[in-house]
C-alpha cells in the first residue's frame, strides 16, 4: 500500500512538471499576454482590447468569462468554452495552448479567479501576464475577497504582473496598485477618462482599452473605430422594448450595488426616463444571498413602488423587503414562465438585477422572444 501511494505521488508531481513546461513553451510563443482583472467591466474591456488591437496586424485571440466562457480566436469566431464538471482555474492553461494552436501574437483574457491565492496562482503560475489591466474595485465577492474595499484592491492585485506593465482607472485605491507594482518592478498607469469619447460604451471601458491598445503600438483612431463595432458579451447590458411598449433593461450581469447604481443612473441620464414607473425585478442565486441584501437596500434609493423576486432565497428576499418597504407592491414569481410582462404598458419599465445565474439566462432567453433589441 505505501509504494502504491509513493508511486501515485510521483506520477503526479511528474505530471505537474509537464504541465509546467508545457506553460512555459506557450507563454514564450506569445509576444504579450494581456491579463484583464477588477470588479466590474472585464468581459467588456478585454473585449474592446481585442477589438482595439484587431486594427493592427497582430494575431490576437481572447477569452471571457462572464455569462458564457467564449473563446474568441484570430478570425473574429466565437467558440463557447465546454466544461467538464466545476470550474477549474487550469481552464487558463488550455486557452494559452490553444492561442498558440491559432498563431496567435497577443492573448487578452479575463480573470476568471475569484480567491486571491488562485487570482496569484493564475497569474504567476500560469498565465505570466506582461500587461495587467484593473478595470474597478467595487463592493463584490466580499466573502472570499475581503469585507472592505481594501482588501478587495489588495486582492485584485495579485494579477499584477511582474517586470511588466499596468492599467487602470481605479483612482481611489491606485496607491495600493501603484505600491504592488514597486515590489515588483512593473511600471503603473492610471488612465484618465476621456469624457470626449462616444458613448458606445461606458466612458472609463472605452479609455482603458485605448490606452491599452496605444501602449501595444496601436494607432488611437484606428483602434476607436474599430472599438465601435465590437460584440458585447452575451447577456451583457442592454434595453429591450415589448410590443405593448413597456422596457425591460438586462442588469443581470452587474455584480455588485456600487455598479448597479452607476447603470441605473447612466440610464435615467441618457434615456431620460424619469417619466416612467420602474419595477425592480431581483433573480438571486443560492450562494449569492449576500448580493441580494446588498440589492434590495438598493431598490430604496430609486423609488421602485413594484418589486418583482425570482430565484432562489425569494421567500427570504420577500420577508425583508416588507419588512423594509412595507408600502410596495410585492411579489414572487416562482417560475420565469408567470412573469407578467404583457401586464406592461408604455409608463412602465422593469429594471432586472441580481444574477444571471439560476433563472437569468432562461429570463433573458424569454425577454428576447418577446421583445425587440432597444438599445
Amino acid at each position: 500500500m505505501e509504494y502504491l501511494i509513493i508511486l501515485i505521488t510521483v506520477i503526479y508531481i511528474f505530471k505537474l512538471l509537464i504541465e509546467k513546461y508545457y506553460v512555459k513553451i506557450y507563454r514564450s510563443k506569445l509576444k504579450h499576454v494581456i491579463y484583464v482583472n477588477g470588479t466590474r467591466g472585464k468581459s467588456t474591456v478585454t473585449r474592446l482590447i481585442y477589438a482595439g488591437l484587431k486594427a493592427s496586424d497582430l494575431r490576437c485571440s481572447a477569452k471571457t468569462t462572464g455569462t458564457v466562457p467564449i473563446y474568441i480566436d484570430p478570425e473574429g469566431i466565437e467558440h463557447s468554452i465546454k466544461r467538464k464538471g466545476r470550474t477549474n482555474i487550469k481552464e487558463q492553461i488550455q486557452i494559452l495552448k490553444r492561442a498558440n494552436e491559432d498563431n496567435s501574437e497577443v492573448l487578452v483574457i479575463e480573470c476568471m479567479a475569484i480567491t486571491p491565492e488562485l487570482q496569484y496562482v493564475s497569474q504567476h503560475k500560469m498565465l505570466k501576464s506582461d500587461i495587467g489591466v484593473i478595470t474597478n474595485v467595487r463592493m463584490d465577492h466580499s466573502d472570499v475577497m475581503g469585507n472592505t474595499l481594501t482588501k478587495i484592491a489588495y486582492s485584485l492585485s495579485n494579477t499584477i504582473p511582474s517586470q511588466g506593465t499596468l492599467f487602470t482607472t481605479e483612482n481611489k485605491y491606485y496607491f495600493i496598485f501603484d505600491k504592488i507594482c514597486d515590489k515588483l518592478d512593473t511600471v503603473s498607469y492610471l488612465v484618465d477618462v476621456d469624457n470626449s469619447l462616444p458613448d458606445f460604451d461606458f466612458k472609463d471601458n472605452i479609455s482603458l482599452a485605448l490606452a491599452v491598445c496605444e501602449y501595444c503600438g496601436i494607432n488611437r483612431e484606428n483602434a476607436l473605430i474599430s472599438m465601435k463595432d465590437f460584440i458585447r458579451d452575451p447577456y451583457s447590458l442592454s434595453i429591450y422594448k415589448f410590443e405593448n411598449g413597456g422596457l425591460f433593461v438586462n442588469g443581470l450581469s452587474i455584480n455588485d450595488v456600487d455598479s448597479t447604481e452607476i447603470v441605473y443612473n447612466y440610464i435615467m441620464d441618457r434615456y431620460k426616463f424619469n417619466d416612467k414607473e420602474f419595477i425592480i425585478l431581483i433573480n438571486n442565486r443560492v450562494d449569492r444571498g449576500y448580493r441580494a441584501r446588498l440589492l434590495i437596500d438598493f431598490i430604496g434609493k430609486i423609488g421602485a413602488s413594484r418589486v418583482w423576486i425570482s430565484g432562489d432565497n425569494r421567500y427570504y428576499a420577500y420577508m425583508y423587503l416588507k419588512k423594509m418597504y412595507p408600502k410596495k407592491n410585492i411579489e414572487i414569481f416562482r417560475n420565469i414562465k408567470d412573469i407578467p410582462f404583457k401586464s406592461l404598458g408604455y409608463s412602465d419599465i422593469v429594471f432586472a438585477i441580481g444574477n444571471i445565474g439560476k433563472n437569468g439566462i432562461e429570463l433573458m432567453d424569454r425577454v428576447s422572444r418577446e421583445g425587440e433589441l432597444f438599445v
